[in-house]
C-alpha cells in the first residue's frame, strides 16, 4: 500500500479514536475539563449517555491504547 494512502488511513483511524474518546469522556467525566480535539470526525461515535459511553470505552480499551502507541510513533501531529 501506497505510504500517502497509508498515511491517510492511519490519520483516519486517529481521528476516530480522538473523537470517540473525547465524546466519551465528556459523558464520563462531566466536570473535568478536557481539551477539544482541533478536527472532531464526523466519523466519531455518540453516545447515549455515561453508561454507553463507559461500555464503549471498556470495549475499546486495547485499540485506543494501540492507537495511541501509533500515533505517538507515526503522527507526531495528533
Amino acid at each position: 500500500e501506497p505510504q500517502d494512502a497509508r498515511g491517510a488511513a492511519v490519520g483516519r483511524l486517529l481521528g476516530y479514536c480522538l473523537g470517540s474518546a473525547y465524546r466519551a469522556h465528556r459523558l464520563t467525566h462531566p466536570r473535568r475539563r478536557a481539551l477539544e480535539p482541533e478536527h472532531l470526525s464526523a466519523y466519531a461515535a455518540e453516545f447515549g449517555d455515561a453508561r454507553e459511553a463507559t461500555a464503549w470505552l471498556g470495549a475499546e480499551r486495547a485499540n485506543l491504547m494501540a492507537a495511541a502507541r501509533t500515533a505517538a510513533a507515526e503522527e507526531p501531529e495528533h
